[in-house]
This record gives structure tokens, sequence and C-alpha cells, in this order.
């Protein structure tokens, strides 16, 4: 159980991101992670949440028009949006906004009352990046 969340806030944050991760096509392999997982949240402290998909997933979703927005696949010459499909294959993860996340995350952070960092990744390890 992440540190501050009771159980009933816990089953709906795992039961809405499963949920949406399961529309988008990600998959329902939910981590939390960070210090709320490991027990060492301060006050203010955000709760993180990856959605772990294959190697093989990961390199799909990156260019899926469905589920990624159309200024990342079709950004403007020279913009921030222009760099983050490299980005995004060098981290090993997408934000929450370029994953499709980003509504249910700000809904889940306005009930909770913390940030939540929602991402999902082409690792199979407890960290988001890539090694």
């Amino acid at each position: 159980m992440p540190q501050g969340l009771s159980p009933e806030q816990f089953r709906n944050l795992s039961e809405r991101v499963r949920a949406r991760a399961n529309e988008l096509g990600l998959g329902d392999d939910i981590l939390v992670q960070g210090s709320r997982a490991g027990g060492t949240a301060r006050a203010g402290s955000d709760i993180d949440v990856a959605i772990r998909v294959s190697p093989d997933r990961f390199s799909q979703i990156i260019y899926d028009p469905n589920i990624v927005p159309k200024r990342i696949l079709n950004p403007s010459p020279g913009s921030a949006a222009e760099r983050t499909p490299n980005m995004t294959i060098q981290q090993g993860r997408i934000h929450r906004g370029e994953a499709g996340l980003r509504n249910l995350a700000r809904e889940l952070e306005v009930e909770l009352g913390m940030g939540l960092i929602c991402q999902s990744s082409g690792r199979a390890v407890h960290s988001i990046t890539r090694q």
C-alpha cells in the first residue's frame, strides 16, 4: 500500500489507471514507484505510477496516432514537440500527456490531494528509465 493512501483510495486509483490503460491498449501491468511506494514520502510528495509494456509495444505506442497527440507526431520544426520522440526513446518512458493519461492524472491529483506522475514504460524492471 503506497504511503499516504487509504486502501479505498489505492483501489480507486488502481482501477481507474488500469481501465484507462486498457482503453489505450497499454495493458494492465501497473506499478507504483518512488517514495510513496518505498515508505519514505514527505509532505507534498507525489505518487509515481508506471504502466509497464513490452519493448515491442513501447515502440508501437510512440507512433500510434490514437494515443500520441498530433503535435508530437507532426511537430513544428525546431519545437520541443519535435524533440519528444527522440527523448522518449532514449529515456524509455512516455509521459502522461503523450501517453493519453493527462486528464485521468489531473482528476486523480484533485481527488487524492497530491501530485501524480503517470507514465508508460518500455522497461521490465522497477526503474522507469532505461539503463
